[in-house]
């Protein structure tokens, strides 16, 4: 074995206390490395550097973070004192604030390397910030002497095991500049306008010694500074626990509807609840969390539309005994709205109440709310894949409803495509016109692995709860919403 290879050893991660940007780079920033944070004014960048900077004190390190902007250090601190994570005290005693403008334009690139070194050794700092590279390299001669000033800076940083982050703005070419072949990481943070909405997106372009998750990910700037949400698919391309198997099958709570379909849910299963507005999609999903609570299961109610209260009355009424479930700790109702929120950020919630709760069984009442939330709706299929597999390998049984547009009418138009392969089973709820009534109907489209009655039911809601009815033997075309006695054909003499 050579010296170099007996030598070799893993690079200390430095982690940037950011919430999703860890995990997108397998753990931070590696010790000593050097990295481009670009992006177009207003993208984040400056909070990005402060936040970084501030989590790193926090753990116990030594910052230097040195402008070279014109604006001061009291405005740029007075823009960001309302985030949670700054903290005045850590200001001078361990993050230490300096401006290099001048000395740049006095003393060029050289006078800006050797203040750099002085003041990094003299204040033992682990990391440097740099905020606004873009201004020394205006200020270069040249390109090959830009690339000098970063050569000796990756030099003098790596040697005092001090990690760098150099912000700079982005343009149009600025994926291909030589530069960046130079630096251990580039990431880069982006405005992006689709159709009515602007979403931020992060992309890390390079990270040299890690596998890290590829693509763009969507991130917010709230009080808590950024937040980044990385793409689900992305993130649980692969789940993160081998998924069990159990011949076990689970009751949706509606023993006749248990019979229909050979006895209940297998366990771990994912199914899709089909309908109508009003056609019982919501009672159907809390009779399945009710009967998780009576064998002591615990539950999630997951939804959009309906607020909490307006829930616990609607099972109470039916006598699923929610209110009390839901006060003795055996249910959780989570309400979301549906508006301006991320696909993403919602998935994180979700599977953090499964993990908090130790969930076993889950209801997400409006899938369309996912889809609300994807901008880019050619993501639902890969994403509901990767979140319907993560929830079998967290051992939880998972029922969906999705909201189909049309009351009546032969044809079945699904929201989005991919929705066969999100779930095993499928049950269809619609709405039927028989003998100058409208009756509810349910039949099963679709059972993985298992046997069911694939008639056509009645089904009714009361205040006794739900009942699976007789199937309209005497009755076709029922699912055209219009159903019709069937006409027995004379006997043939």
């Amino acid at each position: 074995m050579s010296d170099i290879a007996h030598s070799a050893q893993p690079f200390a991660h430095v982690p940037c206390g950011i919430p999703g940007l860890d995990t997108i780079i397998n753990g931070g920033l590696f010790q000593g490395g050097i990295y481009i944070v670009m992006g177009q004014p207003g993208t984040g960048k400056t909070i990005l550097g402060n936040q970084i900077s501030f989590n790193h004190v926090a753990a116990g390190g030594q910052v230097v973070y040195v402008t070279l902007l014109a604006e001061t250090h009291a405005r740029m601190l007075g823009h960001i004192q309302g985030l949670s994570f700054f903290d005045a005290q850590q200001i001078a005693a361990s993050l230490y604030f300096i401006s290099a403008y001048q000395v740049l334009e006095e003393e060029g690139l050289r006078g800006l390397l050797g203040l750099l070194r002085t003041v990094v050794r003299d204040r033992r700092a682990s990391l440097l910030v740099i905020d606004g590279l873009v201004t020394a390299e205006v200020a270069a001669g040249s390109p090959n002497e830009f690339k000098h000033f970063l050569h000796q800076l990756q030099i003098n940083t790596d040697a005092m095991s001090c990690t760098t982050l150099l912000l700079t703005q982005s343009g149009v070419d600025d994926r291909t500049r030589p530069e960046h072949t130079m630096v251990d990481g580039l990431i880069e943070l982006r405005h992006e306008r689709v159709r009515l909405r602007t979403l931020r997106e992060l992309e890390v372009l390079k990270f040299r010694g890690s596998n890290h998750l590829k693509g763009r990910h969507v991130f917010q700037i709230n009080d808590a500074g950024i937040v980044v949400h990385p793409r689900i698919e992305a993130l649980l391309a692969r789940p993160t626990r081998p998924i069990s198997v159990r011949d076990e099958q689970l009751s949706t709570g509606v023993l006749s509807l248990d019979t229909l379909i050979g006895g209940g849910l297998k366990f771990g299963s994912a199914t899709m609840l089909l309908g109508a507005p009003g056609s019982g999609k919501t009672l159907l999903g809390l009779s399945f969390l009710a009967a998780g609570v009576r064998a002591n299961e615990p539950g999630l109610h997951f939804g959009f539309y309906e607020p909490p209260a307006r829930l616990i009355a609607k099972g109470d009424q039916i006598g699923l005994d929610t209110s009390e479930a839901v006060r003795d700790g055996r249910l959780e109702i989570i309400w979301q709205s549906p508006l301006e929120t991320l696909i993403d950020a919602l998935a994180t919630q979700l599977l953090a109440a499964v993990e908090r709760r130790g969930v076993r069984r889950l209801f997400i009442d409006g899938m369309s709310g996912f889809q609300r939330a994807a901008v880019y709706e050619e993501r639902l299929p890969d994403f509901f894949t990767a979140l319907t597999q993560e929830l079998a390998a967290r051992e939880v049984t998972t029922v969906f409803s999705l909201e189909l547009p049309q009351l009546f009418g032969p044809a079945i138009e699904l929201p989005f495509t991919g929705v066969s392969t999100i779930a095993e089973n499928i049950l269809l709820l619609r709405y039927s016109e028989w003998r100058a009534r409208l009756e509810r109907t349910i039949s099963v489209l679709k059972m993985r692995d298992q046997s069911y009655d694939p008639s056509i039911r009645r089904f009714t809601i009361s205040d006794a709860g739900i009942e699976i009815q007789e199937a309209f033997e005497s009755a076709e075309a029922i699912l055209t919403g219009i159903a019709r006695p069937v006409i027995s054909s004379p006997p043939s003499s």
